[in-house]
């Protein structure tokens, strides 16, 4: 993250003199401290499968959509294969003028499922408390503490041009701030990030070919299973 200073940017500068103006006339008076806590709040709210729970829905979609496909857990790792698969890797391609099921013995076809330790909960406190420290250093440079109010409200009070545009540029500054996210993973389950490409299989061809296209079908199944375990609390 960075900060951005508005009179060093053209389309900032114009929104700050817009900002300035209505400071200037008594209409702008914000806090946006509540605002550092929206995106964690909404995290906080929403619940996730858990890996059983994963395993049991992918489980259920394999044996109806996929019935060739299994899962099991090993390790720290979800692991859904097939049995029987011809597999011609990369490095064999040259030979593709051959009986391509030849060059390759039949063994287990993986799609390996990885994850990463990940907890919400801290990612959420790490990045207020970042946001929060970036705050304080964004009133210290445009000097908010000679026009912050001192009971506790988040007022602030310019007197003069000089006040009203520290505060409005403060202000513009920490609108971006706080459009700034805590990045969280694309895929997850509670706990955990959900690596769907760390042990994708890279292979030439595969026998039978219907396989491949099995490949993309679960692993977009997986993706549709874990977005929609996500759940709204009450």
């Amino acid at each position: 993250m960075m900060f951005i200073d508005p009179s060093d940017h053209p389309v900032l500068s114009r929104i700050s003199m817009f900002v300035f103006v209505l400071v200037l006339f008594g209409f702008l008076q914000v806090s946006f401290d509540t605002a550092l806590y929206a995106q964690g709040s909404k995290k906080k709210n929403e619940t996730y499968l858990n890996r059983v729970e994963f395993y049991d829905e992918v489980r259920a979609r394999l044996n109806k959509e996929f019935p060739k496909w299994r899962i099991v857990f090993r390790g720290q790792e979800h692991v859904i294969y097939r049995n029987s698969v011809a597999i011609v890797p990369f490095e064999k391609h040259k030979y593709a003028a051959k009986k391509e099921s030849e060059l390759s013995k039949t063994e287990q076809m993986e799609l390996v499922i990885v994850y990463k330790p990940f907890s919400y909960q801290e990612a959420i406190e790490k990045g207020e408390s970042m946001m929060l420290d970036r705050d304080l250093q964004l009133k210290e440079k445009y000097g908010m503490s000679e026009i912050m109010s001192d009971d506790g409200r988040g007022l602030f009070y310019a007197s003069n041009r000089d006040q009203k545009n520290r505060l409005a540029k403060y202000l513009l500054a920490k609108k971006v701030l706080i459009k700034e996210e805590v990045i969280f993973p694309d895929l997850y389950v509670e706990d955990y990030e959900v690596d769907l490409d760390k042990k994708r299989p890279e292979f030439y061809k595969v026998y039978p070919q219907e396989v491949e296209g099995e490949v993309d079908a679960i692993y977009a199944m997986v993706k549709e299973v874990i977005k929609a375990g996500k759940k709204k609390t009450k």
